[in-house]
């Protein structure tokens, strides 16, 4: 079962990192985007990782993942370890969410560090790369 404190830390502007693992056993790290609790019963998530690292893509395939997320601005984390269920293109919902968790991800660097240049607003993240 996932808690309500845990889906909030998972919920828009943590920091994703998704790792998986190759055929060979070989691991693999990448970002991801957005991760939102489907089920919290069963723990089940809905995860957008980035699509421009086309290894950790085709390791989706594999089954085997663990998504750490993290808080900009306290650093509390979690980590979820766990099997992929399916894997396909992103939705429009899943695209709207990037762009707004990508939004509020950068804005908490932002006030945290207080940077000047936000990725997102430098055109880095491109959600069609989901």
């Amino acid at each position: 079962m996932l808690d309500s404190e845990l889906a909030e830390l998972l919920g828009p502007g943590c920091g994703i990192v998704v790792a998986t693992v190759g055929p060979d056993g070989e691991p693999r790290a990448t970002r991801g985007w957005v991760v939102r609790v489907t089920d919290p019963a069963t723990r089940r998530i809905r995860l957008v990782v980035t699509a421009d690292d086309p290894v950790s893509v085709s390791n989706l395939a594999v089954g085997r993942i663990a998504v750490t997320g993290a808080d900009v601005r306290t650093l509390r984390s979690a980590q979820l370890k766990g099997s992929v269920v399916a894997v396909e293109p992103p939705t429009a919902d899943d695209l709207a969410e990037l762009t707004a968790d990508s939004e509020l991800f950068f804005a908490e660097i932002h006030d945290t560090d207080g940077s000047t240049q936000l990725a997102i607003a430098d055109g880095q993240i491109d959600p069609a790369r989901a």
